[in-house]
């Protein structure tokens, strides 16, 4: 492997290819876990199953702004520590939102860490939730 990572360093676009290619490995099969949903398809999630996690993970002002009803607020900074909150809904369906999707499939990549493995993800975030809020 050292002498593969010497050849690689002497060439850098196929190091980054290489590297490239073992993350797309490591990280293939996460996938399986999470579904990029838009904002009808999650409020048809969250009148089918009645035990859905709804997670918010936008800061607490914008939380207070509004935010999709049922939801628990743990902000994407702070779910790695506050993981033990959820921890009984790692088997139950999870939507995930926060405003724009970013920070969404940042929290998304640490419950999946966490061992969740029913995970949807309001990709577009909830400025693209035209449906009532709570304030």
């Amino acid at each position: 492997m050292s002498g593969l990572l010497a050849i690689l360093s002497a060439i850098p676009v196929a190091a980054i290819v290489y590297l490239g290619f073992l993350a797309n490995r490591k990280y293939s099969n996460l996938s399986r876990f999470v579904t990029n949903v838009t904002a009808p398809q999650a409020l048809k999630l969250i009148n089918e199953n009645k035990n859905m996690l709804i997670l918010d993970v936008r800061t607490k002002d914008e939380f207070k702004s509004g935010h999709i009803k049922g939801a628990i607020l743990i902000p994407y900074n702070e779910l790695e520590r506050r993981i033990i909150e959820i921890e009984k809904y790692k088997d139950k369906p999870t939507l995930v939102y926060c405003q724009s999707g970013r920070r969404g499939s940042i929290a998304v990549n640490t419950l999946i860490k966490n061992g969740f493995i029913d995970i949807y993800h309001l990709y577009k975030g909830f400025s693209s939730w035209p449906y009532e809020v709570v304030k």
